[in-house]
């Protein structure tokens, strides 16, 4: 699902859709890299990172993922990538601290480094 990069190098690799591992991340991020089906989004450079995956529950369906948002945040900016998993298709835009997704706050944001060059890849 996902690698974390840290600055010393060392790779953590992150879990699945049901247990993430995103907690167990204590160092941090260099670089953060996403991987669904044959997309891979690169994020780097940022000084927070996060995720969330959305799911979707449908009555005598079951339980759905419906959208991963991966957050990159500098100077109180954030860059969000939106993976909509129902439509295959990838949104980006940016949004600003404490308002990154619907206008709301999120918790489980991870620490990033500071004076590095951010930006993302989308392959």
């Amino acid at each position: 699902m996902y690698k974390v990069i840290y600055k010393d190098e060392s790779v953590f690799e992150g879990g699945n859709f049901e247990n993430s591992k995103w907690n167990e991340i204590n160092k941090p991020i260099k670089e953060l890299i996403y991987t669904v089906g044959h997309t891979q989004i690169i994020l780097k450079g940022y000084e927070k990172y996060n995720h969330l995956i959305e799911r979707v529950h449908l009555v005598g369906r079951g339980t759905f993922i419906s959208n991963i948002i991966l957050m990159g945040c500098k100077n109180d900016i954030v860059q969000v990538i939106k993976l909509n998993i129902q439509k295959r298709i990838i949104e980006q835009y940016i949004s600003y601290w404490n308002q990154e997704y619907n206008e709301k706050s999120t918790t489980g944001w991870k620490e990033g480094l500071k004076n590095q060059k951010c930006g993302f890849e989308i392959n």
